[in-house]
């Protein structure tokens, strides 16, 4: 048991140790918490611009997206409008892409299979909610 010591033991200890000391100096201690405070707004300041950048990076990638997914909906509304509301599968695939950006895997030269049995007499899905753009510019830099 001498081995161990009780918790109150060493704070008791402890306390007593530090009470012996001079106080600390009000300005060098003043000092030292103001420094630590400009520290941290400085780190926080680093912080919040980069998760800033990041977020507004992601924002252009997804807007982005958006984009891409409403001109491929509208291209897929036009094949429909042509075809007549036939399904892709037995409607005749063009050769080449229509656009710069690559087909989409399952729409090359390889027709499509037709729907399983019992699909095409179901409604087709709801079609998704519309984009939601989140313009918001973010706010400006802390003064320094």
């Amino acid at each position: 048991m001498s081995d161990h010591h009780n918790a109150s033991d060493l704070t008791e200890a402890t306390l007593e140790r530090y009470s012996r000391m001079p106080p600390m100096d009000k300005n060098k201690l003043l000092r030292m918490v103001n420094e630590f405070v400009v520290s941290t707004t400085h780190f926080l300041n680093r912080f919040s611009m980069a998760a800033e950048r990041q977020l507004s990076d992601v924002r252009e990638r997804l807007t982005s997206l958006e984009s891409s997914v409403i001109v491929l909906e509208t291209k897929l509304l036009e094949g429909k409008e042509i075809t007549g509301g036939v399904p892709a599968a037995s409607a005749p695939m063009p050769s080449a892409p229509t656009s710069s950006m690559p087909a989409p895997p399952g729409m090359g030269a390889v027709p499509m299979p037709p729907p399983p049995p019992g699909m095409s007499s179901m409604a087709p899905p709801p079609p998704p909610p519309p984009a939601m753009a989140f313009n918001v510019p973010p706010p400006p830099p802390p003064p320094m």
